[in-house]
């Protein structure tokens, strides 16, 4: 169902949430031990794109460790 909603807040959330085209830095590190560590508070890098980038690596056969931590924000 369609609401109306600020259009300042709806253009910061489309943009949060844009597809950067992570999928093209998966094979720069396979092969290579990473582990992310992301604040779930994160104002500056929304945790999307860390977890984008470990389910891509989880796709493309690589682990990752992802660590997220809770109430913290961008350090």
């Amino acid at each position: 169902m369609w609401h109306e909603a600020d259009p300042k807040k709806s253009g910061l959330i489309l943009a949060a949430m844009n597809s950067y085209r992570h999928e093209l830095l998966v094979d720069n590190y396979v092969g290579t031990p990473i582990m992310q560590g992301h604040g779930q508070l994160d104002e500056n890098v929304p945790t999307f794109h860390s977890r984008r980038m470990r389910f891509l690596s989880h796709e493309a056969g690589w682990e990752t460790e992802y660590i997220e931590f809770p109430g913290h924000g961008h350090w």
